[in-house]
């Protein structure tokens, strides 16, 4: 099977897994079905990240804006001061005390200031962020679009085929692999992982253990890659950290 091939049914089962129930013998989805399901799973997983990402950008504006409305009050105490002593008519000692008290909070004033820049600078670092995660689900529904074109360019039975077949070998499995995830996912139970990364960690433990056909290092590197297109920027290292631990296993429950 050509890697083009085997690369779109890889995408292909991992964008139709958490829509298909068991799949029996007979009356298993046509390809097209799977396109269809793939390019919903896109889409409603851009939506997500638009909408995340936009509230994200929303909170930030609003804490922005709280920050460019505080008042710096320095000329307000010094002509706090003038207008003390004016109408006080304080001596030159009670004069030097109220100075001071205005230099200290003066100072308090421009530490409490620098605060407030590294606040912002933070805030704008976070705002990078945010328009970053709209970018990639604008290219998500990008992805979407292209998906009929995608499989059709790939030889369609055996697109069909492996997508099936890698689908068909979790849901067999399906326990112990979750189980193995869990056991292998430090910090990270399989119900708080984002759902595609899940799917990916999922089929590809599956093919590490139950398809001695596929090479340990490309049934890897393939999730790696599928990570990178389709999960956020920690993705592919934390499929490539879980996955590594599976590698020297495989080979023995393979044998």
């Amino acid at each position: 099977m050509a890697l083009n091939t085997r690369r779109v049914a890889r995408e292909l089962a991992l964008l139709t897994t958490s829509q298909l129930g068991p799949l029996a013998d007979s009356g298993r989805p046509a390809l097209a079905e799977l396109v269809a399901r793939a390019a919903d799973t896109l889409a409603s997983e851009a939506r997500e990240r638009i909408v995340t990402a936009t509230a994200r950008l929303q909170q930030i504006r609003g804490l922005l804006a709280g920050i460019g409305e505080g008042e710096l009050s320095a000329a307000m105490l010094y002509e706090i001061v003038k207008g003390s002593a004016r109408s006080a008519k304080l001596d030159d000692k009670a004069l030097e005390r109220v100075v001071t008290a205005f230099w200290r909070n003066a100072r308090d004033l421009a530490a409490d200031e620098l605060e407030r820049m590294a606040g912002a600078q933070e805030l704008v670092t976070q705002a990078i962020g945010a328009i970053g995660e709209l970018e990639d689900a604008i290219e998500m529904l990008a992805e979407a679009l292209d998906w009929p074109a995608k499989a059709a360019l790939a030889e369609s039975e055996a697109v069909r085929a492996f997508a099936i077949a890698m689908i068909s070998r979790y849901q067999e499995h399906a326990e112990e692999v979750d189980q193995a995830i869990d056991e292998a996912a430090e910090h990270w139970s399989i119900e708080r992982m984002a759902a595609l990364d899940r799917d990916i960690l999922r089929l590809a433990t599956a093919e590490l253990r139950y398809d001695p056909t596929v090479p340990v290092e490309v049934a890897i590197n393939e999730a790696v890659e599928l990570a990178k297109n389709y999960g956020t920027e920690e993705s592919g290292r934390f499929v490539n950290g879980v996955l590594s631990r599976f590698a020297s296993d495989a080979a023995r429950i393979r044998s």
